[in-house]
């Protein structure tokens, strides 16, 4: 068993749990190993109490930063935060999330400071807590104030509740968006999306003799695309 780990991020490999699918190639640094079964509980807490563990997540790192969410778990009492950089309508590319999860132990609290943190889908965010309690762990949302241990009903119901609106939200969001953009093409000013895969570059990393997992890794970019890129 090995962790890496860095002020912010914690990854562990070896387990035998489930996992969530992992992120793009190239989608987070590597950090120092330490080689170890997993935090020691006596290392993080002094030692008797369960671990308290932050999760923090914005949906793209241009424009957004996520240290105001880290500051305020840490002043929670979470003696690791770990973060993502991804939507929060899918599991897909949380491997921080799994790696949270990865970690816990019995007595431990894994907080975030809002649902959709968590996520914006209700099966989702059920799926989240259930994994969180089936290792004996706690799951917190810090606003509003909501713990799930399983000891209670009402916590899956609050979970369900605010997944639903979440939901709703994300559809709201969505359907403003489409009125935006219909607005724009009506105006004919709608340009599109721009490109995030530049196709020359591509070919230029290629000619110098890389391959395409690390064309990919090098421009954060889904493999396949490189693939499609040296085709055309």
């Amino acid at each position: 068993m090995e962790v890496r780990i860095c002020p912010t991020w914690v990854t562990r490999h070896g387990s035998d749990d489930e996992t969530m699918p992992p992120s793009q190639p190239g989608r987070f640094s590597i950090f120092q190993t330490i080689d170890g079964h997993g935090l020691d509980p006596e290392e993080t807490n002094g030692g008797g109490m369960g671990r308290k563990f932050g999760y923090a997540r914005i949906s793209t790192d241009d424009g957004q930063d996520i240290s105001s969410q880290r500051m305020k778990l840490e002043e929670l009492g979470a003696v690791v935060v770990f973060c993502d950089v991804g939507s929060g309508s899918s599991l897909h590319g949380r491997d921080q999330l799994e790696s949270l999860i990865r970690i816990l132990e019995p007595g431990d609290e894994a907080i975030a400071l809002h649902p959709d943190r968590w996520a914006r889908d209700t099966a989702d965010l059920l799926t989240i807590a259930k994994r969180v309690v089936e290792r004996k762990a706690t799951l917190r949302i810090h606003d509003p104030n909501i713990v799930m241990d399983g000891s209670d009903i009402m916590g899956e119901i609050m979970l369900t509740v605010l997944g639903m609106v979440g939901m709703m939200e994300k559809h709201f969001i969505r359907a403003r968006q489409m009125r935006g953009i219909e607005a724009a093409k009506a105006k004919g000013i709608y340009k599109g999306r721009p490109p995030s895969i530049d196709p020359v570059r591509v070919r230029e990393l290629h000619q110098q003799g890389m391959g395409p997992t690390a064309i990919a890794k090098n421009l954060k970019i889904a493999r396949a695309s490189v693939y499609r890129a040296l085709a055309a």
